[in-house]
């Protein structure tokens, strides 16, 4: 048995030195190398795999929410490191809620003096991203992952970059034959 293993080793280094001559090395470690889990599938592991034990919140600001799962999420983090988690309601987004606006969620409500949306819940063994989402539901949110930082943003928010063109229109017919007609007349 070691003779033949002693075989396969001697097998094995003589490809690796054939490889090594080819300059193929790279090639043959490249599978074998250790994959750097990115940014945003971090985020995503943490959010999946943070499982609160006990949430109980009661006309809680969502600013008092936010503040409270990133200190929830560093303390279950195995790692210590939790999930950056930012409130982004814009200017006078906290306002999207609120009950004189007419497309207002039934039965939202609102904190009288900053007007940001208040959160009623209690749940028992919920993934952060199980609590994110019910939280951002229920004040009239969304969250997406951008990079290292969860970003909690009004619903109508636009989920990219906004990007702004400018075109060349043609000119409309009647136009151009107002063009021509003006250059007939500069003619003569």
């Amino acid at each position: 048995m070691q003779a033949r293993d002693s075989g396969m080793n001697a097998l094995k280094n003589a490809v690796l030195r054939a490889l090594l001559a080819g300059g193929l090395a790279c090639l043959a470690f490249a599978g074998d190398a250790p994959r750097e889990e990115s940014r945003e599938s971090r985020v995503a592991r943490k959010l999946r795999t943070i499982v609160i034990p006990r949430l109980e919140f009661r006309q809680t600001d969502i600013r008092d929410v936010i503040e409270f799962l990133v200190r929830i999420s560093r303390e279950l983090d195995p790692e210590k490191e939790g999930v950056n988690i930012v409130l982004n309601l814009g200017s006078g987004a906290a306002q999207a809620a609120a009950p004189a606006d007419p497309f207002a969620r039934a039965g939202s409500v609102t904190n009288r003096i900053s007007g940001d949306p208040l959160i009623t819940f209690s749940a028992r063994h919920l993934s952060l991203q199980e609590t994110l989402k019910v939280v951002a539901d229920s004040a009239g949110l969304k969250y997406r992952v951008q990079g290292n930082v969860v970003m909690v943003v009004p619903v109508s928010a636009p989920d990219g970059p906004i990007v702004q063109r400018v075109y060349t229109v043609l000119p409309t017919f009647p136009e151009k034959v107002r063009q021509l007609q003006e250059s007939r007349e500069a003619d003569r």
